[in-house]
């Protein structure tokens, strides 16, 4: 993967958490065309290019846990809050996706 596509598809993994925060107006693109490696592959290629940037323009990337997250929440079905069942459970915890609308992404 190029560093151009890489950037691009973290950049829409960013905006997801620019968007919750106030940061960014419109909607987040979806990243449901993106496998789990082409998400992490990318993350992880950008963070390697920051290092190697010597005009000191890095670029944001994203921890491992909001690739992950990102990734059960484009890839696995949303629930109503009443009917949802763990994706997984463990360490105290249970990783679940509720609908929130019926509006698709």
């Amino acid at each position: 993967m190029n560093i151009d596509k890489a950037q691009e598809i973290v950049d829409a993994c960013c905006a997801h958490t620019f968007y919750k925060m106030g940061i960014r107006e419109e909607p987040p693109p979806s990243l449901g065309a993106y496998s789990l490696r082409e998400l992490t592959d990318a993350n992880h290629a950008v963070a390697k290019y920051n290092d190697t940037r010597t005009d000191r323009k890095a670029s944001t990337v994203c921890d491992d846990r909001l690739i992950a997250a990102l990734y059960a929440l484009y890839h696995y079905p949303g629930d109503n809050a009443g009917d949802a069942e763990a994706i997984v459970i463990g360490g105290g915890c249970a990783l679940l996706c509720v609908r929130i609308s019926d509006e698709p992404d």
